[in-house]
């Protein structure tokens, strides 16, 4: 006769940061992502449960305190355009001369979580260097 193999996770619910699983006997516990409610993690400090739910991928699934969820924009036209429309007004706010070549450059790495500081500083650094360019004489050769 073949053992029964045993069922740690027979249904589950995403609460934030917490799983809350039913194992197979009908016993609710609750995981997160490097504990659970079960006596077992408590004397072994692992558990069925853990191990189930690491191998199906839901411990991925929990939020983490703390740490924020960045929202990541795809570049398209649209959001380009309105992205260059806001660098654009923001460089003029604070008294940074700039080109279109600038707010092509500053575009390609703005992010979510660049600063206010972050992006005049790259916009200076932008300047500088187009400034040094002309200086050589090649910032024709760099522009295009």
């Amino acid at each position: 006769m073949m053992a029964k193999e045993k069922i740690y996770i027979q249904n589950y619910e995403i609460k934030g940061s917490v799983l809350e699983v039913t194992s197979g006997s009908g016993k609710k516990y609750e995981l997160s992502q490097k504990s659970c409610t079960c006596k077992g993690f408590g004397f072994r400090r692992t558990c069925g449960h853990i191990e189930e739910a690491e191998k199906k991928g839901l411990l991925a699934k929990l939020s983490v305190p703390g740490k924020k969820k960045v929202q990541v924009l795809s570049k398209n036209d649209s959001r380009t355009s309105l992205r260059k429309d806001a660098i654009r007004k923001f460089l003029e706010k604070n008294g940074v001369s700039f080109d279109e070549v600038t707010v092509n450059n500053l575009e390609k790495y703005v992010t979510q979580e660049t600063t206010p500081e972050k992006l005049l500083q790259m916009a200076r650094a932008d300047q500088n260097a187009k400034k040094f360019l002309k200086e050589q004489g090649i910032y024709n050769e760099y522009r295009t």
